[in-house]
């Protein structure tokens, strides 16, 4: 199983075409730069060390035998290819006429599987899901056998008839006419489209196990991903993708014309209830297909709006494939129900009833009655669950950082008032930097300027240029809804790479909250001395209240460990400084001393008393926030990281004094996203009304308690619990969330 990932920027000006008058611009401004030597010839290399790390593993716990099957060391020096970049060599033939029409050639040399298995009615009729849909009619009478209402044969054109609406044989014709098409777009559109030759001979090799069918996940970072996927599959000879789309989208013609090309339609009668006859044959038959949700309107549509704007370079991403079968063994083995809801765990803490519970698994809430093709139970949710954290874990760890990610990262979260150019490329190189000591990949090189150049000009619509006569330019984000909405959009990517490091510093932000009141200055908080215990308890807290997902903790790895590596790496990169403690230090020890003594990553360890002991002397150590001036910076670059969630979650709160009579979900959150827009214009917070963290707010207090659900047929509705009906236990709630913001 892979996860891919597909990220669009710069790769470097050494590849780049004939640049448009916009460019040219940003180049003049460039060139009167009067920089030093060192910025002029400075270089950005994509890895640190002497080869490119290799990203992107599966789970060596849960996935061990995949985990040493599908790698070998020898492809991390393969390098990369760009797949739209096609050339006489890519055929067959030589000569004049093929270099000039070598895309034509390539395409029909590529192997295309049009043909549907002869027996394929036969296995979905002998399928477990269409069996028991059959069952169901046999009529009971005692003493006699079963036997069906229907013969045979009659359910055969019954499952014809599904699999006609469902989809037809594939034209090769039109599919290769098609592509040929893509291409000249893809040419148009981007610089190229790159893929690491290592992480294609790991996808090979996975295709090339027998009778196994071989699944791919995507991350999703655009419309694009889908046509890129079905492009990079058919021209690497992996097969060819099935395109799934709704049935009541499309009149007759064209999905005939979708069908040709490779369309899947859901058949009519998927969509409604569970229990209605019509439908349970349709789903059950949809179910026994191997099929993907994507929309091709929806690819084709974003094609065409990004043919009119440069979109630089593209990078496809595959993570290491994992054997379903394998993953489904070892998680049943180890799948266990122990754990508390994050209303048990965190609510008590948050009224101030009691100390929360940091030594016990947060317990994920599964919606009832929650809408699919196919019934799952509480079992197969969890598993389906785990299994979507482990891919996202892995899609997102392999997807390689942009310079526009990086570039809109620092414009975001550290520059917002605007910067000279001239201190932008340091600290474009020091974040590149900080990214590769974490292990993870970079999608560019080059010299540092012409990088940084190229970057801008994909912003250009979310900045402005300054030329200034000091012969610096200065650059300045704009402050519109559009241009911070992109800037957020793509700094998200950086969020994965140092999500613990910014958990790690909300918690140390959140102890000098507490302790600011009984000191006489703010400048004091410099000599705070932090207690590791209680940096790692108010960690706790604060990743039981995010999501997993959005945290990307594996479900393998418990909160408690999560929470220790996430303080571990604040030591490692140099912001928390080991202290000694005198008497007359102040020391951040303010939360009520109430830990349970046996910790949950003891449970099963044999040399408990040793481990305690450990524990002790490491939870008694000291340390000091960092009063560098680089690392003062990184520690409010990695706060104001998690800023949007924490700031979406904090005015969520105030919205609950808002809230009127019980209302569907989303209604609700309708309601929510044009408050928190309301909010955002008044302080250009725009990052903070993106409908995504609007759904993770309502998730979470969901989840806390703070609202409640109340199942009805068809949307369940919401409503206020008639704990948070007070005003004194809101302002609790906003009052625990904003220990946490940075300010």
């Amino acid at each position: 199983m892979q996860s891919i990932s597909r990220s669009s920027t710069a790769v470097g000006l050494s590849d780049r075409k004939a640049a448009p008058k916009s460019y040219a611009r940003f180049s003049s401004a460039m060139k009167t730069l009067d920089l030093d030597s060192e910025w002029k010839l400075g270089t950005v290399v994509p890895f640190l060390g002497k080869c490119r790390p290799f990203v992107g593993y599966c789970c060596q716990r849960c996935t061990p035998k995949s985990w040493e099957f599908f790698f070998h060391k020898n492809m991390i020096s393969l390098g990369f290819c760009n797949v739209i970049k096609i050339s006489e060599g890519n055929t067959r033939f030589r000569g004049w006429l093929v270099r000039r029409l070598c895309c034509f050639f390539t395409v029909c040399d590529w192997k295309i599987c049009a043909d549907t298995p002869s027996d394929l009615q036969k296995r979905i009729f002998h399928s477990k899901r269409v069996q028991d849909i059959v069952c169901q009619k046999v009529p009971q009478s005692k003493g006699d056998a079963p036997e069906t209402s229907m013969p045979v044969p009659q359910w055969m054109q019954r499952i014809r008839s599904i699999l006609c609406q469902i989809q037809s044989s594939i034209s090769p014709l039109l599919l290769r006419l098609s592509h040929w098409v893509l291409l000249k777009l893809l040419n148009q559109m981007f610089l190229g489209v790159i893929i690491h030759n290592g992480q294609l001979e790991m996808v090979r090799r996975a295709a090339e196990v027998p009778d196994v069918p071989v699944v791919f996940l995507s991350t999703h970072k655009s419309q694009l991903d889908r046509l890129l996927l079905q492009l990079l599959l058919i021209s690497q000879g992996l097969g060819t993708p099935r395109v799934t789309c709704e049935y009541k989208t499309y009149p007759s013609k064209c999905r005939t014309l979708l069908a040709l090309l490779g369309g899947v339609f859901l058949p009519q009668g998927v969509e409604q209830a569970r229990d209605s006859e019509q439908g349970v044959l349709s789903r059950a038959v949809l179910a026994s297909s191997p099929t993907q949700t994507l929309s091709l309107w929806t690819s084709l549509w974003t094609i065409c709006r990004a043919a009119c704007r440069g979109l630089g370079c593209v990078r496809v991403d595959f993570a290491q494939p994992f054997s379903l079968q394998e993953y489904v063994a070892n998680s049943l083995f180890r799948q266990s129900g122990s754990g508390k809801c994050l209303e048990e765990l965190l609510l008590p803490e948050i009224l101030g009833k009691r100390c929360s519970i940091l030594d016990c698994e947060k317990l994920e809430q599964w919606s009832p009655g929650s809408k699919g093709i196919i019934a799952l139970n509480t079992e197969q949710e969890i598993l389906v669950y785990n299994l979507g954290l482990h891919t996202l874990s892995a899609g997102v760890s392999c997807s390689a950082i942009m310079a526009v990610q990086i570039m809109s990262a620092l414009f975001l979260h550290k520059h917002k008032e605007g910067v000279f150019l001239s201190q932008l490329m340091q600290d474009f190189v020091w974040l590149t930097e900080e990214i590769l000591l974490r292990s993870y990949d970079v999608g560019f090189s080059g010299q540092v300027r012409d990088v940084v150049l190229h970057a801008l000009f994909l912003l250009r619509h979310c900045i402005s240029l300054y030329h200034l006569s000091l012969g610096d330019v200065l650059v300045v984000p704009k402050k519109t809804d559009e241009a911070m909405t992109e800037l957020s959009q793509h700094s998200t990517a950086l969020l994965p790479v140092f999500i613990q490091e910014a958990v790690g510093v909300c918690a140390a932000n959140a102890l000098l909250v507490e302790l600011l009141p009984y000191l006489g200055s703010p400048e004091q908080l410099r000599d705070v001395v932090l207690v590791q215990e209680e940096l790692h308890n108010k960690t706790v807290l604060l990743v039981q209240l995010l999501p997993r997902d959005f945290l990307l903790c594996q479900p393998c790895q418990s909160l408690y460990n999560y929470c220790q590596v996430a303080v571990d790496k604040l030591i490692q990169c140099g912001l928390l400084v080991a202290e000694e403690m005198p008497s007359d230090v102040l020391v951040c020890d303010t939360a009520q001393k109430r830990f349970t003594k046996r910790l949950l990553w003891k449970a099963t360890d044999d040399f408990a008393d040793s481990d305690s002991d450990y524990s002790d002397e490491t939870g008694n150590c000291c340390f000091k926030i960092s009063q560098v001036e680089n690392c003062s910076n990184f520690f409010v670059f990695l706060c104001s990281l998690l800023s949007p969630l924490l700031k979406t979650l904090e005015r969520a709160t105030v919205f609950l004094w808002e809230m009127e009579s019980p209302q569907s979900e989303s209604q609700y959150v309708e309601k929510l996203h044009c408050f928190l827009a309301r909010k955002a214009k008044e302080d250009s917070s725009f990052e903070c009304a993106c409908r995504t963290l609007t759904t993770i707010s309502v998730h979470i207090y969901k989840e806390l308690g703070v609202l409640r659900e109340a199942a009805r047929q068809g949307e369940p509705i919401l409503h206020l619990s008639e704990t948070f009906r007070a005003k004194e236990n809101q302002e609790k709630l906003e009052k625990f969330i904003q220990q946490f913001i940075y300010s």
